[in-house]
């Protein structure tokens, strides 16, 4: 068998662990959705060998940090209630994709102590698996994507040993399956809170606001305080969250400019503009459905003042 069989064989293993794992986990839970959702990533194919490696680290990353973030870390750290032992490179596996994507998508130019952490990690593990600070040929990117599916397969058996031990523990199932479905329940991913936020801005007149910015910049602290309702409806909780921070940390920006002012309404520069610019801004706190005719009602409201 030469290396490329090899490695299509583990990825074929771990498929099959990942199928098994979901199979079983769903039954276990009582929840239909599997624990790990399959990506359009793990029909890839592994050649060549460097975006094989770069295709493996993404899908990894998806299932351990993504799809299947919070299985893998209730379970990961249940191993030792079992006496569930796996090598020390599998036990540094989710590091290393959680480093190893980082450096490969991301520019880590600056040199911060993060960036300089991840860059050394890398350095580290490319040294330990073909001899090089950075894979140089083909054959060291097939030795890094061998070693990374070795360890995976490792990781996903050690999920799947696991799920059958919980499955034999009759003192302690239960025990074990509240705490992982209460931590399954408080577990809500971006895109959840993704679709809440385009609603809410689409609602209260906040059209231009990235979303995915908005979030990145809130999710966790919106996490932290769910985690601390015993019961609630995600929707309610997370729209009154989103609302509150929108209007807390996005101020409202006028759809037009000093120079806009002038322009239409035949001013020249000075204090003038400022007064009307002003009143744009409170006319913007009521008007914001309207905001594409707001230099026209600003014109009107600034005949009535005397403005114009």
């Amino acid at each position: 068998m030469n290396k490329l069989q090899k490695e299509e064989e583990l990825k074929k293993s771990i498929l099959f662990l990942i199928d098994t794992i979901n199979s079983k986990g769903s039954i276990l839970i009582s929840n239909p959705a599997p624990l790990f959702p399959q990506t359009s990533l793990s029909s890839y194919t592994l050649e060549p060998s460097e975006l094989g490696f770069i295709r493996t680290v993404s899908w990894l990353y998806t299932i351990y940090f993504e799809a299947g973030k919070e299985n893998v870390k209730f379970i990961s750290k249940k191993f030792h209630l079992y006496q569930i032992d796996i090598d020390e490179q599998a036990v540094k596996h989710k590091q290393s994709i959680n480093f190893l994507r980082t450096s490969l998508q991301h520019d880590l130019f600056a040199e911060t102590p993060h960036n300089q952490e991840i860059q050394l990690f890398c350095r580290v593990w490319y040294n330990e698996h073909c001899n090089r600070d950075y894979p140089k040929y083909d054959e060291d990117w097939r030795n890094c994507l061998l070693c990374l599916l070795k360890e995976a397969q490792l990781f996903f058996s050690a999920i799947g040993l696991f799920i059958d031990k919980v499955s034999q523990d009759e003192e302690y199932l239960d025990i074990i399956i509240s705490q992982w479905k209460s931590r399954l329940s408080h577990y809500h991913p971006p895109n959840e809170f993704d679709r809440i936020i385009e609603l809410v801005t689409a609602d209260i007149g906040r059209k231009n606001l990235d979303p995915v910015k908005f979030r990145e910049k809130n999710y966790s602290a919106w996490i932290n305080e769910l985690n601390l309702l015993n019961e609630y409806t995600f929707e309610i909780e997370a729209r009154k969250m989103i609302e509150r921070d929108i209007l807390k940390d996005v101020k409202p920006v006028l759809p037009f400019n000093g120079k806009d002012i002038m322009d239409n309404f035949g001013i020249p520069p000075g204090k003038q503009v400022g007064e009307l610019l002003k009143l744009g801004y409170s006319l913007l706190e009521t008007h914001a459905s309207e905001s594409e005719n707001l230099l026209e009602i600003l014109r009107n409201e600034a005949i009535k003042k005397g403005l114009l």
